[in-house]
């Protein structure tokens, strides 16, 4: 469901990733530079992490994968 969510689909991986040490990734899942990163919290305590990826170059111009302002490489 969650990357069915983005704005190009058929190009976005995801991975969840717990302290509890448990990973979750979609089966297309491969690290890129176009990457956005949330931190997972329950209350206070942040529990995980969730990194979205686009597989692929973004479009030249504006054009890119990420809404203006929302980019960030790693």
């Amino acid at each position: 469901m969650l990357t069915n969510a983005w704005q190009y689909p058929d190009v976005t991986c995801a991975r969840i990733t717990l302290h509890s040490g448990e990973v979750f990734e979609t089966e297309n899942f491969r690290e890129t530079k176009w990457v956005q990163t949330s931190n997972i919290k329950r209350g206070d305590d942040k529990t995980g992490a969730i990194d979205i990826f686009y597989l692929v170059e973004k479009p030249p111009g504006d054009e890119g994968p990420y809404p203006e302002g929302r980019e960030k490489s790693t």
